[in-house]
């Protein structure tokens, strides 16, 4: 008899207040712009969760104030607004805003896995791209449409015309899948380190930030392109094949690879298969995305990231300065040989003589098949406006101050500084921003105490002051010497450069430049390269240091090389940049009375809910309580 179903028990109901107020949430608009808004600013970690309960609830008086009814309140901001018990518990705002938001199902949730720390093990949360790319397919598909795939199969199509003839992909195992130009999307990774805690402080801690974007993504907002994966405190890293950052990269070789596929992995990231019966098992082999799939063709960043995570060549190493040929910097391979057929050039690596080379990068990522260390793309924002132009630039100040210019050297460069501002004034600059003149007041803005002179700014004010150098050198520097002429060239060699790349933008529909552009570019490159060398050793001759030689002028050199398969503005590292300053502030928001590496894991979480709303902004508003 006690074995037995008995009738149905009855839902409680609650009182008549209790059902009024249920009924009023029923009724009332889904959606509010301000809890959107104050949703989206918690997850980037820009306000913390008490100042987003503070304004809801201060929203929610104002509007009954003005005589709103309860129920018309949207549901989403009176939910807010009751956070920590309408403000009195501050300190679970976080627990409930995460409770409320966790009935979204479309969230990619971070992959929560052990790592090694100086610590000990310690959990991480890690937003996998294969999940990534399975969800925005199959919950935000007009997200995917314009973030991943814009253009659709046509433009798939079109860059792979070009892209298949990479020399990273001679032989890789993509060119043999069947109908993969209009199915495969290319994707490439980021990292670089960014200060997280202390930001502007001498004693700031970094965090390596390593997200993933679909290079097909041009024109795209940076948020919206760029997709974080995980962030760590390299300080707290245990180095080694199983430290902290290798079992990271095994982790990312194992996702990869299923995007590769195209499919659910069957077994995990450490090659154990699933146990029956659980979610991972039952959906192990259906595919991520219906059939479309991407393939890691890059990796960018600057090149101490590429040295220090990926095992590339030192950039300043006079034995071994490149990872993408056996240039030296002094010998017959020398790299500073920039004329045509130089010796180097035939030492450039493909994937069969670097999988023969018998010490080479141990990074797993390497492990995958086909995918080897020159897939480390030249990154032509760091290495010309980062690079070689700053010291170029810092070379032309010194010059004129110290040495054209009849005045005092600080005054000489108050004249500069006014020339600079007065010509921008007048001419808008033809690629980058305006470079700041009014901060061109101390010589320390391009003099070293024990080095060469090199001027400060960011890469898009570098690149915005091209054509201001090149008037300014010659209103104001010697153009009747050899040296002073060939500066004057190589100024105008090097915007022309850029002129080229512009010309030909993949913003226009170039994936790559055309086979005349790029052989125009290269030729240009090479020219450039050469008096930079000349002006080097003739100023070295006369015992006046300027113009230092940096490696990163022959990288330059690589990216023209390529450009008539790669357009050198998609390995750039513009949005990764800009993405770091944005996820520094979401990080600084989760360290508090955490540790570093748990930190990743409640940034993770909160990332996850920004995606979903920038995400679903392709698609439209959506409901707080998901689809």
């Amino acid at each position: 008899m006690g074995d037995e179903p008995g009738p149905p028990l009855k839902k409680r109901r609650g009182g008549i207040q209790q059902r009024l107020q249920a009924s009023a949430l029923e009724n009332a608009p889904s959606t509010s712009k301000l809890a959107t808004h104050l949703l989206e600013e918690f997850a980037l970690g820009k306000k913390s969760p008490q100042e987003c309960q503070r304004l809801a609830s201060l929203a929610v008086k104002d509007m009954t104030a003005a005589g709103v009814l309860l129920e018309n309140i949207p549901v989403d901001l009176r939910k807010l607004s009751e956070l920590g018990s309408g403000g009195r518990h501050l300190n679970n705002c976080y627990r409930d805003i995460m409770r409320m938001t966790c009935r979204i199902p479309s969230i990619p949730m971070p992959f929560s896995v052990n790592i090694p720390t100086k610590q000990g093990d310690e959990t991480a949360g890690i937003l996998l791209p294969h999940v990534m790319f399975a969800s925005m397919y199959h919950h935000y598909r007009a997200a995917f449409g314009q973030y991943i795939m814009p253009g659709g199969e046509d433009a798939l199509q079109e860059f792979w015309t070009t892209g298949k003839r990479m020399p990273q992909l001679a032989n890789h195992p993509i060119l043999r899948r069947a109908n993969f130009e209009a199915r495969c999307v290319p994707i490439a990774l980021h990292g670089d380190e960014v200060p997280t805690v202390g930001r502007g402080k001498v004693w700031c801690k970094l965090s390596l930030l390593l997200s993933w974007f679909s290079v097909m993504a041009v024109g795209v907002p940076t948020l919206q392109a760029m997709n974080l994966i995980w962030a760590h405190a390299p300080q707290c890293a245990v180095e080694g094949p199983d430290g902290t950052v290798a079992v990271f990269m095994r982790i990312m070789k194992w996702s990869f690879s299923a995007l590769f596929a195209g499919t659910w992995p069957r077994r995990d990231w450490r090659g154990v298969a699933y146990e029956a019966g659980s979610a991972d098992a039952n959906r192990a082999g259906e595919p991520l995305a219906d059939g479309y799939f991407a393939c890691l063709i890059g990796l960018c960043g600057d090149l101490d990231y590429c040295a220090k995570f990926l095992g590339h060549p030192r950039w300043s190493s006079h034995s071994e300065p490149c990872g993408l040929c056996r240039a030296t910097f002094r010998g017959p391979l020398t790299w500073l040989n920039f004329s045509e057929n130089a010796p180097w050039e035939g030492t450039q690596w493909t994937p069969e003589t670097w999988a023969r080379r018998p010490i080479r990068s141990t990074c797993p990522l390497f492990e995958m098949p086909g995918f080897t260390s020159i897939a480390v793309l030249p990154d032509y924002m760091h290495n010309k406006y980062l690079g070689y132009a700053q010291y170029l630039f810092g070379s032309v100040f010194w010059l004129l101050c110290f040495v054209h210019m009849a005045a005092a050297p600080l005054q000489n460069l108050r004249t500069l500084a006014n020339f600079i501002m007065s010509f921008q004034n007048r001419h808008r600059p033809q690629h980058g921003e305006r470079y700041p003149a009014r901060t061109l007041r101390k010589l320390t803005m391009f003099v070293k105490k024990r080095d060469f002179p090199k001027l400060r700014g960011k890469a898009g004010q570098i690149r915005g002051l091209e054509d201001a150098m090149i008037a300014m050198w010659k209103r104001y520097g010697d153009l009747h010497t050899r040296d002073g002429i060939r500066i004057k060239l190589l100024l105008e060699l090097s915007l022309q450069c850029d002129e080229i790349l512009d010309s030909h933008s993949p913003a226009d529909g170039y994936w790559a430049l055309p086979p005349p552009n790029a052989a125009e570019l290269v030729r240009k490159q090479r020219l450039l390269g050469q008096l930079y060398v000349q002006l080097s050793e003739s100023y070295a001759a006369q015992e006046v240091r300027v113009f230092n030689m940096s490696a990163k002028l022959h990288y330059c050199l690589h990216s023209a090389l390529w450009a008539d398969k790669l357009h050198p503005h998609l390995a750039w590292c513009w949005r990764g940049e800009d993405l770091m300053g944005r996820i520094s502030t979401l990080i600084s928001s989760c360290v508090s009375g955490r540790t570093d590496v748990s930190a990743t894991l409640k940034a993770a979480e909160k990332y996850g809910l920004a995606c979903h709303y920038m995400w679903s902004a392709a698609d439209g508003p959506r409901r707080l309580e998901g689809r």
